[in-house]
């Protein structure tokens, strides 16, 4: 049984890390809108990985809610993936490059 005077030990402090300078970091044009994440070449574009579980099987707000943002970061010039099960009759037309994956029976 423990005492209720104990001090539980405590993790030391962790140093917040630093992100590198990105400013002066060679630009990659975008196949979309051209070089940078907004067509002026004045930002990098940016390579996204969606991983879900629902993305086109099911109409739902999941679904929906990635299929929108999806559309927003190509318009902005980025490169998205989404990994996602899918179906041979999906219930929604998806956007985007899919990479369908096996979905696991429960």
């Amino acid at each position: 049984k423990r005492a209720s005077n104990a001090v539980t030990p405590r993790a030391p402090p962790v140093k917040p890390t630093t992100l590198p300078n990105t400013k002066n970091t060679k630009k990659r044009s975008s196949t979309t809108n051209g070089p940078g994440a907004n067509g002026n070449g004045n930002e990098p574009t940016h390579r996204i990985l969606i991983v879900t579980g629902a993305y086109n099987h099911i109409v739902d707000g999941v679904a929906l809610t990635l299929n929108r943002l999806t559309d927003y970061l190509l318009r902005k010039g980025h490169d998205a993936l989404i990994i996602a099960p899918t179906t041979a009759v999906p219930a929604l037309r998806h956007v985007g490059n899919l990479l369908p994956v096996p979905s696991i029976a429960a």
